[in-house]
């Protein structure tokens, strides 16, 4: 693929992205930590689910970084014995395979929200000590639904207080070499995720990398997959299986007012669209290329079943991402072409 490299933006519009990350997004603690050099002015450097830092990766040096989402796995026990009763762990696949994550050394480990079955002081002490506390990168997280109170009687400044205390940043990004990480928040039921602030937020950003010549990948990270509507292959093949999702989790969603900014963006970058919501679906990665908009995107959630597995993504010094599934049965790499999502072909008319 041949992107253009159009320039001389980004140092006028540079310093603008120094108030990008606002007091929403950060805490205080945070910014006294925050070190302003590789690149990373008003960014994440320090994962509030661990406090591990990201490392210092220059420009023209490979990386990797692990992805999945939904880590709480199955919210029910499916033990006969014991019908209906309520998980608290973690997805068992990734509590099993920790150890081998950790042996990857990647850059960070993304997680793509629900990460707990509900926000209560119970379940996410469980998520600090069996997994956050035993991942040896920083952690980074898009928040899910589940991560959220959905008690009416908290206002929704209220629920993001109450997230922000345990989770950090309901939004954020950062930047490793030539390549970007934004992670969004779609995590909420009673309002437009895409509401005017974040979606300044994140067109600020979108706007910028459009012109800096040293940045090559852009990856965005949600919950939800708020872009589903506008990609037909693979919104066919969810919506066979999850007939009621764009109706039951997406409504009231407006992906498009960033949208049409990640379309002109992927025109220049390669651009990666990621979500972790759980969906219906006989396979648990789901990735596709789409020829219409140049964009990537790829969904990855925990069941807690045989069929888990998680995302290990190469950034090459040069060239494209490369993405590597892996078995959380017994660790070992699969062919990605086993996840693609093929178009239906058009019948003739």
């Amino acid at each position: 693929m041949e992107f253009k490299r159009p320039g001389g933006l980004l140092r006028w519009f540079g310093p603008c992205l120094l108030v990008g990350q606002d007091a929403h997004s950060i805490n205080a603690q945070e910014v006294v930590a925050l070190p302003q050099e590789s690149g990373l002015p008003a960014a994440m450097r320090i994962s509030s689910l661990n406090q591990k830092v990201l490392p210092d990766i220059a420009p023209g040096t490979s990386f990797r970084f692990l992805v999945t989402g939904h880590v709480y796995g199955t919210p029910v026990c499916r033990v006969p014995e014991k019908p209906g009763r309520t998980r608290v762990f973690p997805a068992a696949s990734l509590l099993a395979n920790i150890d081998h994550c950790n042996a990857l050394q990647p850059a960070f480990v993304a997680l793509l929200g629900d990460t707990v079955i509900a926000p209560v002081k119970s379940n996410k002490t469980i998520f600090r000590q069996s997994v956050a506390e035993r991942i040896q990168s920083p952690i980074f997280h898009a928040p899910g639904n589940h991560d959220y109170f959905r008690s009416p009687r908290s206002d929704r400044q209220e629920k993001e207080k109450q997230h922000q205390r345990f989770f950090g940043p309901t939004r954020s990004w950062f930047r490793l070499a030539d390549t970007a990480f934004v992670f969004l928040n779609t995590g909420g039921f009673d309002w437009s995720d895409f509401d005017n602030e974040q979606t300044r937020w994140a067109r600020q950003l979108f706007r910028a990398w459009e012109s800096d010549p040293s940045l090559e990948n852009i990856f965005v990270f949600t919950h939800k997959l708020v872009w589903l509507p506008g990609v037909e292959a693979l919104r066919t093949h969810i919506l066979d299986a999850h007939p009621d999702y764009e109706q039951t989790v997406l409504s009231g969603q407006n992906y498009e007012a960033i949208g049409p900014d990640l379309r002109v963006l992927a025109q220049v970058k390669r651009v990666f669209l990621g979500a972790g919501d759980w969906l219906r679906v006989s396979r648990s990665l789901l990735y596709y290329e789409n020829p219409e908009d140049r964009i990537t995107y790829f969904v990855n959630y925990l069941d807690d079943s045989g069929s888990d597995v998680i995302l290990d993504i190469e950034v090459p010094a040069n060239g494209p991402p490369r993405f590597l599934p892996i078995s959380l049965t017994d660790f070992e790499p699969l062919d990605l072409d086993s996840f693609v999502v093929h178009p239906e072909p058009v019948e003739p008319r």
